[in-house]
């Protein structure tokens, strides 16, 4: 989100504003919530909501498989082994 233009972006987006300007937020809600309006250029406000369990790339879904069988007390050294 940008204090002096009102508008927010997604992370990606080719319009740079100037990193003291800006503030991070939770959500486009979030965002929205604040006064801030969606840039006109990566439509933050337009991205498809799908559902975690929805996730096809097998890349997220081993890490999604490796967070539920591992405890947080596991050291990386153990999985990796």
């Amino acid at each position: 989100m940008v204090r002096t233009t009102g508008i927010y972006y997604r992370s990606g987006c080719s319009a740079r504003p100037h990193p003291a300007n800006t503030e991070l937020m939770q959500s486009a809600v979030a965002a929205e919530a604040a006064g801030y309006r969606s840039c006109l250029r990566c439509r933050p406000d337009h991205l498809p909501v799908v559902p975690i369990e929805e996730w096809n790339d097998p890349f997220i879904t081993a890490a999604l498989d490796l967070t539920t069988k591992v405890s947080w007390t596991t050291t990386a050294r153990s999985i990796l082994l």
